[in-house]
């Protein structure tokens, strides 16, 4: 997790602010609890970001690698930026859909993961849906692999404080990070372990998984509501729906979906 050299925007205690309220460093806060309602509202952006934990185990130079390029064909004078969410890849504009699918597949192709092209394949409305439109499947499309690994996926994510589920936002704050949009407090001792991360102890790792979780579900909570949270509860009413939908299908394949 990588800070990047830009250090223009405002720390992460300007960043705590909750209508008159600005929190102090959470990692001092006695039973913070993590985001609300994480499945229902969450888990359908998160499933490129848990994707990217499932294949690269920990090494997401991928994702940035991805993201960077995806980044190039965003619209000047936006000052969002692409942290892996599906709702974030709404940020590319449809004209360079095209342009952007061969950006990527030249950058990091691996993060074109077919089974989740398949799984995500199943939904309308999807807004990351776009990066497999054209994408060859190493596969030929198989409705039950593509259920399976989705099934994967979400039961990765079902608790929102597992260490999967902790990755993820690993991911999405490192971006924020490495982009200059977030710039953590120097004498936070969490700091130092965070450059070390994953090579800690038992204890170690769990201190900067949950700081990590914290810090991002209290940036996603304050920062995006406005631009982000329209286009995400789209998608999530629209998974759960589908997913319904799969429950219901006489189609052998979706039997037992959930």
């Amino acid at each position: 997790m990588t800070p990047g050299a830009d250090r223009r925007h405002s720390s992460l205690a300007q960043h705590q602010r909750h209508r008159k309220t600005l929190t102090p460093p959470l990692m001092q806060l006695p039973n913070v609890q993590s985001y609300p309602d994480w499945r229902k509202r969450r888990v359908p952006d998160m499933l490129w970001l848990s994707a990217m934990v499932d294949v690269h185990a920990g090494d997401w130079q991928a994702a940035h690698r991805a993201l960077d390029a995806l980044d190039a064909f965003i619209p000047r004078g936006e000052s969002l930026w692409m942290d892996g969410r599906l709702s974030t890849f709404g940020l590319v504009p449809e004209a360079a859909h095209p342009s952007a699918r061969r950006a990527l597949r030249e950058a990091a192709s691996e993060t074109l993961v077919p089974q989740l092209g398949q799984a995500l394949s199943f939904f309308e409305d999807c807004p990351g849906a776009w990066l497999f439109e054209d994408w060859a499947f190493e596969t030929e499309f198989d409705p039950s692999a593509g259920l399976a690994y989705l099934r994967s996926r979400m039961a990765a994510l079902e608790y929102s404080r597992s260490k999967h589920a902790s990755l993820v936002r690993m991911i999405a704050l490192g971006r924020a990070m490495y982009r200059g949009k977030l710039a953590l407090p120097s004498n936070l001792d969490v700091i130092p372990l965070m450059g070390r991360y994953p090579n800690l102890d038992s204890d170690e790792a769990q201190r900067v998984e949950q700081f990590s979780r914290m810090t991002y579900d209290m940036q996603a909570m304050n920062l995006d509501e406005e631009r982000f949270a329209p286009v995400r509860d789209r998608w999530c009413k629209s998974f759960w729906t589908g997913c319904a939908q799969l429950a219901r299908s006489s189609n052998t394949a979706a039997k037992g979906f959930a």
